[in-house]
């Protein structure tokens, strides 16, 4: 890499980490004069923090965002100087969902979380809580084990008795040679005889029997005891004296069908043992499942547990929250519009809404959140609650998924919930396709609109941007050129200024940057795709300028993307 390029990277994080010095003294030094002689020429370079071109004026509630990971912004590095430096809030991709904070035994670990709020606070910026309610990073584990079935008493089942005191022969196995015969109302075994004291009754394998028998010796002898081919562990010792009444207890192997259980006495034994009778017995099962009113109960409880816990970790430093997470489907009919999503065979999520119905759902987690808000202290006016989704700038169904989440959202409201907004997760691409284009583009102008006609706090929340060309593959961070990075610019721009022009500045929140840098070949998020407003090693693209832009130029009359950008 030649000395011009490096410095001009190095400049823009310097641009970035100077500005946020003002806010946290203890962010990284860089160099901010060039060596002698080296030639900077980056039209990027000229461009000031994001969110300095903000208008407080025209759009005082307006936020921009940045999504960042917890452990990058507690390390307080580059990253954290991005985001500080150019954003008024930051949001959590992982670290405040329930998977991340709920362990397997149900208890709650904040101290991420704790950092984050300590080090935001130091830094001037807020934080948006992701998310309360969701059904993906949801801890199974536990939560299954609160829908485990209940135990409940049970009594012995006897499977077979056996009275010796009235027999007049012994018919059973004999496996190794010796006299077992009844005498004297008793069944008599002699030394060195191993016989099967009680057979024949069926068993399932890995069941729990209790096996009682009653003997009596004249010389002392430990049993040895084997049931359906499993010897006991423990040996039965009996003292000469009267009866003796004796209970084992033992689990049928996992193959067994055919229950018995045969007695091998002490090798050096010489006497006699008499037994009168034997029996056999098992618990039932002791549970039974839960039934539909006390699952929702459980989980009812459980849901007001974690957002407890979380708003007591937070203490009033979260004020707005995305307290649903991708509730709609995209599918089904409930009164002519798509069901909330619900779970499938083999689905390794966990869908509350199952449990505790589409209609209590909504219902059931704003009012832990308020009654969680209120018990610590906040507000009740400062507390906003999201319903966040993604695809409602959809084209292929006209915008229907976010037709059925305003209807949810009055179900929800009918029930007795309050919903103060709506977020939408705009994972977009620019189409290189002009047709595809326009269409993406108008049904976005649409979503704008929808969203602004509820009267609710609109947020962009998730915003980030691929680039798939005219033959449908997509551009990565490696390959795209700048005509193909320059649209994405517009489209950018295009977005947020409709954002600005349409939503109502009271209405408006804001919006959130998803990516800050393009994405790495096989990142876990939109691999390999130049989705950043900065490429990976920190140099600033067209993108970020589209956003400085975006805000500081003034509103366009059309709403047509190509009209747009064609002044």
């Amino acid at each position: 890499m030649n000395m011009e390029k490096l410095f001009s990277r190095v400049l823009c994080a310097a641009a970035v980490l100077s500005f946020a010095a003002c806010a946290d003294d203890k962010v990284a030094d860089f160099p901010v004069t060039p060596p002698p002689g080296t030639i900077v020429d980056n039209p990027l370079d000229a461009y000031n923090p994001v969110k300095s071109y903000v208008d407080r004026t025209a759009y005082p509630n307006f936020k921009i965002s940045a999504a960042i990971a917890g452990d990058e912004f507690n390390q307080r590095g580059l990253v954290h100087a991005a985001a500080v430096g150019n954003f008024d809030e930051i949001e959590l991709g992982n670290e405040m969902k329930y998977a991340s904070v709920v362990g397997d035994d149900g208890t709650m670990n904040f101290n991420t979380i704790n950092d984050v709020l300590a080090n935001a606070e130091k830094a001037g910026v807020s934080v948006y809580g992701h998310t309360l309610a969701w059904h993906a990073q949801q801890n199974t584990t536990w939560l299954n084990k609160l829908l485990a079935p209940i135990e409940i008493p049970v009594q012995l089942i006897t499977d077979k008795t056996v009275d010796y005191t009235t027999a007049t022969s012994f018919d059973g196995t004999i496996t190794k040679a010796g006299t077992v015969k009844i005498e004297g109302g008793a069944l008599h075994a002699v030394k060195g005889v191993k016989f099967y004291l009680i057979e024949g009754f069926p068993v399932e394998g890995g069941r729990e029997y209790e096996i009682s028998f009653t003997a009596k010796v004249d010389k002392t002898v430990n049993l040895t005891l084997n049931f359906c081919g499993t010897k006991l562990d423990t040996k039965v010792k009996i003292e000469p004296s009267d009866w003796n009444g004796i209970t084992v207890k033992c689990k049928a192997p996992a193959d067994s069908d055919n229950g018995y259980l045969e007695v091998d006495p002490s090798p050096m034994y010489g006497g006699n043992v008499y037994y009168s009778d034997a029996s056999v017995a098992h618990y039932p099962d002791n549970t039974r499942p839960q039934t539909a009113e006390e699952m929702r109960d459980t989980l009812t409880s459980e849901m007001n547990r974690w957002v407890d816990g979380m708003m007591s970790a937070c203490a009033g430093r979260v004020q707005a929250w995305d307290l649903i997470n991708e509730a709609i489907s995209g599918g089904g009919n409930v009164n002519g519009y798509y069901d909330l999503q619900h779970s499938t065979p083999g689905s390794t999520d966990f869908f509350w809404q199952d449990y505790l119905g589409s209609e209590q759902y909504g219902p059931i987690v704003e009012q832990a959140a308020r009654k969680a808000w209120a018990k610590y202290g906040g507000k009740p006016e400062d507390l906003k609650l999201f319903i966040n989704d993604y695809n409602l700038e959809s084209d292929w169904d006209q915008n229907k998924k976010l037709s059925s989440l305003i209807y949810w959202i009055g179900v929800w409201e009918k029930n007795g919930a309050k919903i103060d907004g709506i977020g939408s997760q705009m994972h977009v691409s620019y189409y290189a396709n002009e047709s595809i284009m326009r269409s993406k583009a108008k049904a976005m102008v649409n979503m704008m609109h929808m969203m602004a006609n509820t009267g609710k706090l609109v947020r962009i929340s998730e915003l980030d941007m691929g680039y798939v060309r005219a033959d449908g593959t997509e551009a990565t961070a490696l390959d795209i050129t700048a005509e193909e990075r320059q649209q994405m610019a517009d489209y950018y721009r295009f977005i947020i200024q409709m954002y600005l022009k349409i939503v109502p500045p009271a209405q408006q929140y804001g919006l959130c940057q998803w990516c800050l840098t393009d994405s790495k070949p096989g990142s876990g998020w939109r691999a390999g795709e130049p989705v950043g407003l900065w490429t990976t090693d920190w140099v600033r693209t067209v993108c970020y300028a589209a956003y400085c832009d975006a805000l500081s130029q003034p509103l366009p009359e059309t709403e047509d993307f190509f009209q747009y950008i064609a002044k």
